[in-house]
């Protein structure tokens, strides 16, 4: 079973509702490819290929009359997880699909947003993505320049600056 299996098949999960199944179909696109420049570049915050946790970004203990007290901060999630719980729906031809909002997330986006996001990793140098989308891409590139594989974000994320002239992405993706 390949990593990108589960888009591949367009299926819809139905069930009954009950107190057990509360969760939303899930639809994903048949025949859904991912652009090699990416495929190993994506982060995952559930499923059989989670391959991201949010860690503690600051941790403080201090003692009190001889009790040792830890107080952890949580680091922000990263805006690119995908979370393959999330619902995914192809809107309808011609459809309008409302933008990203500004600091967009994988996992804040609608259930139609997901779709485009998901479509723009077939070729996410393709100037009819909204630029929205490639942010969320590129925040998870960034995360690979920190803990990853620096070498091929790095390519990845000169191949979107030459692709997409957005001043604001041009900016925070310049050096």
């Amino acid at each position: 079973m390949s990593l990108f299996d589960v888009f591949r098949k367009k299926k819809q999960i139905k069930a009954l509702p009950s107190i057990e199944n509360t969760q939303p179909p899930i639809v994903y696109r048949k025949n859904l490819t991912i652009h090699p420049d990416i495929k190993n570049l994506l982060w995952f915050g559930d499923g059989a290929m989670k391959n991201h946790t949010t860690k503690p970004k600051e941790v403080n203990t201090f003692r009190i009359n001889g009790y040792a007290v830890t107080v952890s901060f949580s680091g922000a999630e990263e805006p690119s997880l995908i979370f393959l719980d999330k619902e995914i729906i192809e809107p309808k031809e011609n459809e309008e699909v409302q933008r990203p909002t500004y600091y967009p997330n994988f996992k804040t986006l609608t259930p139609k947003q997901r779709w485009n996001y998901v479509k723009l990793l077939e070729d996410p140098y393709s100037p009819e993505n909204d630029i929205g989308y490639v942010f969320i891409l590129y925040y998870g590139l960034e995360r690979h320049l920190l803990e990853g594989d620096f070498d091929r974000a790095f390519n990845v994320i000169l191949k979107l600056r030459d692709a997409h002239a957005n001043k604001s992405f041009q900016h925070y993706s310049g050096p």
